[in-house]
């Protein structure tokens, strides 16, 4: 399908043509289309404060933001592994899979 440009700087398929060069378009691109419900302004320190301490303690991440239940051993296993680049396991044939 071949798009068309209009006037108003928005691109629009054949079908939509007519509607996009008549008077009644109505531009979704202006200032006054997006009207946020609460305006507030984000918290950065907090967020990466909350942000550290999951990527440092990430089996808590796994038990409180996914709702995972982990053994211990599997904790111990999760930790290793983000805290170190290189982590090896060894482990029986049901524990290692």
């Amino acid at each position: 399908m071949r798009a068309y440009k209009t006037t108003q700087n928005t691109t629009v398929n054949k079908k939509n043509y007519a509607k996009a060069t008549s008077n009644d378009f109505v531009n979704v691109e202006s200032p006054d289309s997006y009207t946020p419900l609460k305006d507030q302004k984000i918290n950065t320190s907090a967020w990466s404060e909350f942000f550290a301490y999951y990527r440092y303690y990430i089996d808590e991440f796994a038990i409180d933001i996914l709702g995972i239940t982990l053994f211990p051993y599997q904790r111990v296993i999760l930790r290793s592994m983000a805290r170190s680049q290189n982590s090896m396991i060894i482990a029986c044939r049901g524990l290692g899979r």
